[in-house]
């Protein structure tokens, strides 16, 4: 945090995708450089390397056969799980295998199957967002569960999670470097599709339906957020 209480831009650095096709590449790229800065590696040698290197990470993408390691996705992973072992970690491949399914369920990543789109990448999209706000593995679990219900695309949940951690309007324009004017888009968009008549009420809203989700009791009959957030406005599309 900085002396204003804004969160400074891009907390944990950037996301490292290793990918030797350039076609799949470009399309991931122009996918997670919405969300994330992106660093980029073709083959495993350059991947260990850039594990190697000072880089700081927020998260990380595999292709799981690379041009100089049939097997280097999953190679990289348990690597980067002796070193990286909270950051998200994704890998992709053109071949659904049994073995290979198991063993990086077993290693709590996530698994895609080429070609990977912006729908197929948002929950690992939001283990990112939800790493970078400490929230816990069950309530991360229960939010995503929430804002799927919605159908928020992965900024939305991403602008949600921030007011649920107790930021503000000022500061997640600071620290994704957003424009106004697309703000006022996206929250329009949560709007709608909460039947909210503000951010406040709908990020009320989201919050109440998390803590029934991780409730056995009766849920209580209104839930009051320790921060409202200023200025977002009614008006409120996809960047």
């Amino acid at each position: 945090m900085t002396a204003s209480g804004l969160r400074t831009r891009v907390p944990y650095g950037k996301l490292l995708v290793v990918e030797d096709d350039a076609a799949v590449f470009r399309c991931l790229e122009r996918i997670v450089s919405r969300y994330r800065p992106v660093k980029h590696a073709s083959s495993f040698a350059q991947a260990v390397a850039e594990l190697k290197g000072r880089t700081r990470f927020c998260g990380f993408i595999f292709d799981q056969s690379l041009t100089d390691r049939s097997d280097g996705g999953t190679e990289l992973l348990s690597m980067v799980l002796r070193e990286h072992a909270t950051v998200p970690v994704a890998l992709i491949t053109g071949s659904i295998e049994p073995a290979i399914v198991n063993r990086v369920a077993s290693l709590g990543a996530v698994i895609l199957s080429k070609p990977v789109d912006e729908r197929a990448l948002a929950p690992f999209l939001q283990r990112v967002i939800a790493r970078e706000h400490g929230f816990a593995k069950d309530f991360t679990e229960r939010l995503d569960a929430v804002t799927r219900d919605f159908r928020f695309s992965p900024r939305e949940h991403e602008i949600c999670a921030w007011f649920i951690a107790g930021g503000t309007r000022e500061g997640f324009l600071a620290f994704s470097g957003m424009a106004d004017a697309t703000f006022k888009t996206h929250v329009k968009h949560i709007l709608a599709k909460t039947s909210s008549s503000s951010l406040a009420e709908a990020v009320s809203l989201a919050l109440r339906r998390v803590v029934v989700r991780g409730s056995r009791s009766e849920p209580p009959s209104a839930l009051v957020l320790p921060t409202t957030p200023r200025s977002a406005g009614k008006g409120g599309a996809e960047d």
